[in-house]
């Protein structure tokens, strides 16, 4: 026991002395991009460095851990401690106990690090760098780089956070020489739509928390008089000014299962929905998929009932009766086929409320004989994605209504809705049932079958890498702490072996199957999360290999 414990006493000053240095090394290098990069300021780096260490542990423990036992043990192989051990009949394994003690302890200390400490220490270094938004827009101006907020991009020449913001408003900063567009989606290859773009002599971002079912930060783009196209428009236009937004900022520790600890990737699993990525691709499915099914049901509805009832937007009180006997697909859309002997009519009731609560609603009802209908299908806010309907009407003839009535050459009615709310109800399904629906109309080849190749691809892809992602993610903790253990154990089996040897090449041998172990751990995990599960043979490569080279080390140190 006293031998143990002398050796585990030598063992464990080496072992913290060389930490510590790794560690601060380590620790401070992690700190020159984010520094270079304008994201932190001098009065910063401290407490980041501070922040740094748990997760830099992880990296240094299985260096220095291999390199204490080397020189532990190649010190008592040298002065022939070793030699006098076994003439009194200390048994090698004896020897080495305590170096497998040592390993024991820090391959527990690595797990807990990486199970429990490490992740919460990477949330504080990300919120220093990320959660003053305001500050890190000002400073990516200044350091003349593109802020991206949601689609939008922004370029400005000078940027500073101001110090009271309005209230209400988290953080509030000024730009200078402003332009500002919204990148939109495109199918297409090398195609780069812009949906909406302003320039000013100077522009305000104001921040807010977004809604909670949301989550994050919400920004709006107030721009100063300016040369603006609005979303949805042609033309540019002079303006006073122009406002835009929101654009949602996802927060960061909700969507990156690095944050989280095993037991929450391991109920991530079935939970794949907690993160934002795979919501919006589930709502990106649901909202194609809720096309046919919509269009569909408004068949169903003109052929039994010979009129459907669609809903004008939230809060606007509208409410429309179309009547007909069928759809058509046309290259204009969904044109409204009358019945026989009859003209296509639409009925418009609209609810107005009154300043007077206690007052009742005033209706107003507008009916109207048109010439041609025609329905079209969007998927609205491309943040989320969301059916809607649009209706242009024809030659429109209105009935006497109210004393009122005219012929209109167009009508246009914006984001309408069928009265079954398609697309959340498919959201709301587990992705493996959502999945299978878009599969069955993709296999029969159902109306609208081609839209839901690319969603459903993507949502699927996306889900079977972030299960990935989680096993890897498990695998690379538990790799890294069992790593730790051999590390100790082959660095002892090393020392005692080559005890003749100088310091360098011992320093190699405790320096190069740490160093191996690490990066074929890092490397199979970034092979098992973005391509297969097979590059889990190369993460565990890294401890095992090394083990079997301390097993065979140690049988032929037994046999001398």
């Amino acid at each position: 026991m006293r031998l143990w414990r002398t050796l585990l006493v030598e063992q464990w000053k080496l072992l913290l002395i060389t930490t510590a240095v790794v560690v601060t090394v380590i620790s401070f290098a992690a700190t020159v991009k984010p520094l270079s990069d304008g994201k932190l300021d001098a009065l910063d780096v401290p407490r980041y460095i501070l922040f740094a260490v748990p997760p830099m542990l992880a990296y240094a423990l299985p260096f220095a851990a291999c390199f204490s036992a080397t020189m532990t043990y190649h010190r008592v192989a040298q002065d022939n401690e070793a030699i006098g051990m076994y003439a009194a009949g200390i048994s090698h394994r004896s020897l080495l106990f305590p170096a497998l003690i040592s390993g024991l302890v820090i391959a527990a200390g690595l797990l807990a690090l990486n199970d429990r400490v490490i992740p919460r220490f990477l949330r504080e270094l990300q919120r220093m760098v990320t959660s003053d938004i305001a500050r890190v827009i000002a400073r990516s101006v200044e350091a003349g780089q593109p802020v991206k907020l949601g689609d939008w991009v922004i370029v400005a020449d000078r940027a500073y956070v101001l110090p009271d913001p309005p209230e209400g408003v988290t953080a509030q900063a000024r730009l200078t020489r402003v332009a500002a567009l919204k990148v939109g989606h495109s199918q297409k290859p090398n195609d780069l739509p812009v949906d909406a773009l302003g320039v000013s002599a100077s522009a305000d971002i104001w921040l807010f928390p977004a809604p909670e079912e949301a989550g994050g930060t919400a920004a709006y783009i107030g721009l100063g008089r300016t040369a603006a196209r609005r979303e949805g428009e042609v033309n540019l236009a002079l303006w006073d000014s122009a406002e835009f937004g929101p654009m949602v900022l996802p927060d960061a520790f909700q969507n990156d299962p690095e944050f989280l600890t095993s037991s929450e990737l391991l109920a991530l699993r079935g939970e794949p929905e907690r993160m934002e990525f795979i919501t919006y691709r589930k709502r990106i499915l649901a909202a194609h998929l809720a096309e046919p099914l919509t269009i569909e049901a408004i068949i169903d509805d003109l052929r039994s009932t010979g009129r459907v009832k669609l809903l004008g937007p939230p809060d606007s009180g509208q409410t429309l009766y179309l009547s007909g006997a069928d759809l058509r697909q046309t290259p204009e859309g969904w044109s409204v086929i009358p019945a026989p002997g009859r003209a296509v009519e639409l009925e418009e009731y609209r609810t107005l409320a009154q300043p007077d609560p206690d007052a009742p609603p005033v209706r107003e009802v507008a009916r109207w004989t048109v010439n041609r209908a025609y329905l079209e299908a969007s998927l609205g806010d491309p943040q989320r994605p969301e059916l809607e309907l649009r209706l242009r009407v024809r030659r429109a003839e209105s009935a006497a209504t109210e004393g009122i009535s005219g012929e209109r050459l167009e009508l246009r009615f914006e984001a309408l809705r069928f009265e079954t709310d398609f697309t959340n109800a498919l959201a709301g399904l587990p992705i493996e049932d959502l999945s299978r629906h878009a599969q069955q109309r993709i296999d029969a080849r159902a109306f609208g079958w081609e839209k839901l190749v690319l969603p459903r691809g993507g949502m699927i892809n996306r889900w079977e890498r972030l299960q990935r992602e989680i096993v890897a993610k498990i695998n690379e903790r538990l790799a890294i702490a069992f790593s730790g253990a051999v590390m100790v154990v082959i660095g002892a089996i090393a020392a005692l072996r080559l005890r003749s040897a100088s310091p360098l090449p011992l320093y190699l041998v405790s320096f190069l199957p740490a160093l191996l172990a690490l990066i074929a751990i890092n490397g199979g995990q970034q092979f098992a999360h973005r391509t297969s599960l097979s590059g889990l043979l190369l993460l565990w490569a890294g401890p095992v290999v090394p083990a079997i080279g301390a097993a065979i080390g140690y049988t032929r140190l037994r046999r001398h």
